[in-house]
């Protein structure tokens, strides 16, 4: 018998060890098996949903409605995104301790992203009204005028968010341009336009990977597991097909341009991540106003006349590459007319309902406490703009992407992601925890399957806790004196 357990102990330490020189392989397989669990668990969430999925995906999905939600599914897809994201924080400090050859990353990413590249669209199910607004165009019909509810009683429609049939677009000119570009791809076929926007997804996912890992100078193995493993992508890029992603994409690499002085480029990049989606005009400002600085004072005014030009003319090409190219300006409202219960506005306005009672009616004081969110949004952006001159051009654009998607009047998961990508790459050992604490909290918004009161709990807890974790370690970092850049090991090891 002693026998039996030494060798059995013997057979453990093996495998401790074989698990510890092949790291990146062994979190490769644990992230491929979580995210397996995360698609057919999810599948069968979405099944008790509102929306009927246009089709079983392999059996994936359960294309009927189904009328009773079952916690089970709903309690297995949690645990396993609190799973994944673990398992990337601690590959995330594995890649800093062994500093990998970048290849290795890119393996674990191609393991991690598989499930989600070959499953539904899970998580938000928005793709769905992006086929639908390429099939408006493909009809010859304007999406900024007409809903998804505008095709009758077409399959596409019964798998759109009931809160979004009608609603008009409010992608950018090149975000409809992509979405028109999948109906014909796709050949008209609504399954087929989200097979299109999912593989221009994976794209974009691998082209934040490129650049961020040049943005990261000796250390892209690191820029890679901060950037491209983050289960944010992982969720709402990939799986969900989001357009963020693409935008995320066009804005770093114009932030990447900019770092290179080439202003022309950067300009451009950025005016296509603005004709994406709206939001990325914060970064057109934020190389503007670097390149004034860069240039100096006396030559300001000579920097404006090149660089607004530049950013006019390739907007209004972009405008024109679609039949009313800017009617997206006036549905940006639209966006934002749900309500979500953690969202700052919404925050606001429930702290003061019980100290402004009778003085005010929930109208009036949501409506005033989204004014108030946006003014301070406005002061956020404009004191980030004056003060470029204290940071690199990553964090400010960072920056402003987190001003913008934290201080909107809703708020969801993927309005953080363009901001965490572009401070990651080059973020020191403080501000890279906050970028895996801002990622870690929006995973755990509002987990699908649960009663709303539900949900909200959950996400009262996970988001304590990832405050509370994040605290004690920016916490620990100052007191052990390591707020600066992370020393780089001098050795690399294997890829495997």
């Amino acid at each position: 018998m002693n026998d039996l357990a030494e060798k059995a102990l013997e057979g453990l330490d093996v495998a401790y060890r074989a698990a510890r020189s092949r790291a990146l392989v062994t979190v490769g397989v644990i992230g491929f098996g979580l995210g397996v669990v995360i698609v057919f668990a999810a599948g069968r969430v979405g099944a008790s949903s509102t929306i009927r999925p246009l089709t079983t995906w392999f059996g994936i999905q359960d294309s009927r409605t189904v009328q009773a939600a079952d916690p089970t599914p709903a309690s297995i897809l949690l645990i396993a995104v609190v799973a994944l994201v673990v398992l990337w924080l601690v590959t995330v400090e594995v890649v800093r301790r062994r500093t990998p050859h970048e290849p290795a990353v890119w393996g674990v990413f191609a393991a991690w992203a598989a499930p989600f590249a070959v499953g539904p669209p899970l998580f938000d199910p928005s793709v769905y009204s992006y086929a639908a607004f390429g099939l408006i165009q493909r009809a010859g019909h304007d999406p900024y005028t007409t809903p998804p509810s505008g095709l009758g009683f077409a399959r596409v429609v019964e798998a759109v968010d009931p809160g979004s049939r009608g609603v008009q677009s409010s992608a950018g000119p090149l975000g409809t341009l992509v979405q028109h570009l999948a109906a014909s791809v796709g050949v008209g076929s609504a399954l087929g336009i989200v097979i299109v926007l999912r593989v221009v997804a994976v794209v974009a996912v691998v082209w934040i990977g490129r650049t961020a890992a040049d943005m990261g100078g000796r250390r892209p193995a690191r820029a890679l597991s901060l950037t491209v493993l983050n289960p944010l992508l992982l969720f709402y890029v990939i799986s969900a097909a989001r357009l963020e992603g693409l935008m995320t994409a066009l804005a770093l690499a114009a932030v990447a341009a900019a770092n290179r002085r080439s202003w022309g480029r950067a300009l451009v990049l950025a005016a296509a991540a603005a004709s994406v989606l709206g939001q990325a005009l914060v970064v057109v400002a934020a190389i503007i106003v670097v390149h004034v600085r860069a240039r100096g004072q006396r030559t300001a005014a000579r920097v404006l006349l090149h660089d607004v030009p530049i950013v006019a003319v390739a907007i209004a090409v972009f405008g024109l590459i679609v039949p009313n190219g800017f009617g997206w300006i006036g549905n940006v409202d639209e966006q934002f007319s749900t309500h979500t219960p953690f969202s700052v506005s919404d925050g606001t306005s429930t702290l003061l309902r019980p100290v402004m009672r009778g003085a005010a009616t929930y109208d009036t004081l949501t409506a005033s406490s989204r004014v108030a969110t946006l003014i301070a949004m406005g002061v956020a952006v404009v004191a980030l703009l004056v003060t470029t001159q204290l940071r690199p051009l990553e964090r400010t654009a960072g920056y402003l992407f987190l001003a913008v998607g934290l201080l909107a009047p809703t708020l969801y998961p993927w309005y953080v992601i363009a901001g965490v990508v572009c401070i990651a790459p080059s973020s020191n050992a403080v501000r890279k925890i906050w970028v895996l604490g801002i990622s870690a909290a929006a995973c755990l918004l509002m987990p699908g399957g649960f009663m709303r009161t539900t949900s909200e709990v959950l996400t009262a807890i996970g988001l304590a806790s990832v405050a509370l974790v994040t605290g004690l370690a920016v916490r620990r970092k100052f007191r052990l004196g390591q707020t600066g850049e992370e020393p780089e090991l001098p050795t690399v090891v294997s890829s495997r």
